[in-house]
């Protein structure tokens, strides 16, 4: 869980989570906040006009809408093997394909060594092995 934000809770809930919350572990706790104006919370984490009006935001769209930066992508998927498989851009047709090996070869400094492409914590050190 990144973050958790309960607004408008009734007082019944805050005492029950007054209660609760010692025996949650700290690193889940520090990740619910209980407001009971959630604007200048939600301000810090995400534009205004992403968030719906009844909370304090800009955003008309129902909550059952699903928008995000994810619906700027199509994922391209084949029955063949050997076809190339991953994501493009929508608006760009011709684009490349971004692959799983594609993003096997990214920097991650998570991982020590150098992959690749020679980039510093890449995934993949030779064709086939991980390092």
């Amino acid at each position: 869980m990144g973050k958790m934000i309960v607004t408008n809770a009734p007082a019944i809930f805050t005492g029950i989570y007054s209660l609760i919350k010692g025996w949650i572990d700290e690193k889940t706790r520090k990740k619910i906040s209980l407001v009971g104006n959630p604007i200048k919370i939600l301000t810090e984490l995400c534009d205004l006009d992403h968030i719906p009006v009844f909370l304090g935001g800009k955003s008309e769209r129902p909550l059952t809408d699903c928008f995000g930066p994810w619906e700027e992508y199509d994922l391209v998927d084949s029955a063949d093997p050997d076809a190339v498989v991953g994501i493009k851009r929508k608006e760009d047709p011709v684009g490349k394909i971004f692959t799983p090996h594609d993003s096997a070869l990214l920097e991650n400094p998570l991982i020590l060594g150098a992959g690749e492409s020679g980039t510093k914590g890449a995934m993949i050190s030779k064709l086939g092995e991980k390092a």
